[in-house]
C-alpha cells in the first residue's frame, strides 16, 4: 500500500513539475482557460517576475528644511520595513505597506475627484508621522529608476514643495 501512494505520489510530482515548465516557458499557454488560472495562481512554483516589473521601480522620498538646512531625503517606507527587520515588530511592517499603498496612489493611479479628497484627507496624517515638528518647508519627491541592458537611469518623475 504505501510503495503504491509513493509511486502515485512520485507520478504527480513529475506532472507537476512538467506542467509548472510548461507555464513558465510558455507563460501564454491556455491564458483564458480556468485550470491554467488555479495553477498559475496557487500551484506555479515562483514568483517570476514579469520583465517590466523588476526594471523599473518608483521611490517616493521626503525631505523638510529645518533651522534653515534642507535634510537629506528619507525613504519613510524603506526605513520601517528595515526597522520591521530588526525587531520583528508587525506594527513597522503594516507602516511600511500602508505607506507603500500610499505611495502606489501616487505612482500608478488617475485620481477621480473622490479620490483626491481622501488623498488629500490623508496627506496630513502621513506628513504628520514623519516629519517632525518645526519643519519650515515640505519637499515630496518621486523618482523612477530604470534598469535596462546593463544601464541605470534614474529621473524625478514628480517634485512637489509645501
Amino acid at each position: 500500500m504505501t510503495k503504491k501512494l509513493l509511486i502515485v505520489l512520485f507520478i504527480g510530482f513529475v506532472l507537476h513539475l512538467l506542467v509548472s515548465l510548461l507555464f513558465i516557458v510558455l507563460p501564454t499557454f491556455l491564458p483564458e482557460s480556468r485550470f491554467s488560472r488555479i495553477y498559475k495562481t496557487y500551484l506555479l512554483p515562483g514568483p517570476f517576475f514579469r520583465d517590466d516589473r523588476v526594471t523599473t521601480t518608483y521611490n517616493f522620498t521626503l525631505s523638510w528644511k529645518q533651522d534653515g538646512h534642507w535634510l537629506e531625503p528619507v525613504n519613510h517606507s524603506k526605513r520601517y520595513f528595515t526597522k520591521y527587520y530588526e525587531s520583528f515588530d508587525p506594527a513597522d511592517l503594516y507602516a511600511s505597506r500602508f505607506i507603500r499603498s500610499f505611495d502606489q496612489i501616487l505612482f500608478f493611479e488617475e485620481l477621480t475627484e473622490g479620490q483626491t479628497k481622501k488623498f488629500a484627507a490623508l496627506e496630513p496624517i502621513i506628513l504628520k508621522q514623519n516629519i517632525p515638528q518645526g519643519a519650515d518647508s515640505i519637499l515630496m519627491i518621486i523618482t523612477r529608476k530604470n534598469v535596462e541592458k546593463f544601464s541605470v537611469q534614474v529621473d524625478t518623475v514628480l517634485t512637489h514643495l509645501k
